[in-house]
């Protein structure tokens, strides 16, 4: 059995990625918002097919799909100083992937973004943008994979 204080410092290395992850979205998005003022929101698009690739080269490099449950890590190892020295790649994938791409990637505001685009009635638009953005994600995870599988 999982005990809280065990599962307390792989949360906090969690957050601390996620919240890595996050900073570099508010940075990137500013970056792009400042140059794009067109309809479509470009921003959040971009940032979710670059989190789709880094998250695929990720998975490329280590050779497998993640199956990053922090819990599973915690069964497996009592401290996250152990897991570093005992399997750095599964500790590697599961902060990179749960932690940093998750909060680098948003697929909440993604639709609240199809929501007001709907609202505005550019409906097409947002039906591309929706369609548009899951395909362009998709890709992106398989070229990073493939890319990463060849590193």
């Amino acid at each position: 059995m999982v005990t809280a204080g065990q599962v307390l410092p792989w949360m906090l290395l969690a957050a601390a990625a996620g919240g890595l992850g996050a900073a570099a979205r508010f940075l990137m998005d500013g970056e792009i918002r400042l140059r794009w003022r067109g309809a479509l929101p470009l921003s959040t698009l971009v940032i979710n097919v670059a989190g789709s690739l880094l998250l695929g080269l990720t998975c490329g490099l280590v050779g497998t799909l993640p199956t990053p449950s922090l819990v599973a890590l915690v069964s497996e190892t009592t401290t996250p100083t152990a897991a570093i020295s005992s399997d750095p790649w599964t500790l590697g994938v599961a902060l990179a992937t749960v932690g940093f791409c998750g909060g680098f990637t948003t697929f909440s505001t993604a639709m609240f973004e199809v929501t007001q685009l709907l609202l505005n009635r550019r409906t097409w638009m947002a039906v591309g943008y929706w369609v548009g953005s899951a395909v362009a994600a998709v890709i992106a995870v398989v070229l990073g994979m493939m890319s990463g599988a060849q590193l």
